[in-house]
């Protein structure tokens, strides 16, 4: 597979800004169930209450952007958010997978759509629009960097 430049990376982002967007499956389909069955094994872990276990799918230095906060660096910050959405989210869930492009054998991206249930009734409905930033090492795919909004009601 062909390296992609940070300014088509960065323009592929852009798309992350725009709603509309149609699904589409670019790269390796074992990538792409790999990834998937992954982000299925970190919500489950949410949902069930095993924060402790999450921080390890992200690589060590790992970033995560979200509503134009302060970056989110490390593993170690990346557990204490966790922490404090629990407190927050009762479930989280992918309800769209938009995109996926995988740039070589150990760089993909996805842009989706996740729901999350709030607290305490779990009938309220938060809706994001993320990205991420994947990287395969040593056989294992691993969360990168992670960037997402809210979506407005």
């Amino acid at each position: 597979m062909a390296t992609r430049s940070l300014f088509q990376l960065t323009t592929d982002l852009a798309s992350f800004l725009n709603p509309v967007v149609q699904s589409s499956t670019r790269g390796s389909r074992n990538a792409f169930d790999a990834i998937k069955a992954l982000t299925s094994e970190i919500h489950k872990m949410f949902n069930d209450g095993n924060l402790d276990g999450i921080p390890a799918n992200y690589t060590e230095n790992a970033v995560i952007y979200m509503n134009e906060e302060n970056p989110i660096i490390g593993r170690q910050a990346i557990g204490d958010l966790l922490t404090k959405i629990a407190t927050k989210f009762k479930t989280i869930e992918v309800e769209k997978w938009e995109f996926f492009e995988q740039f070589n054998d150990n760089t993909a991206y996805t842009l989706g759509i996740t729901k999350h249930a709030m607290q305490p009734d779990g009938k309220t409905i938060r809706r994001n629009k993320g990205s991420v930033l994947w990287r395969k090492i040593d056989g294992k795919w691993y969360v990168d960097n992670y960037v997402f909004n809210t979506i407005p009601q």
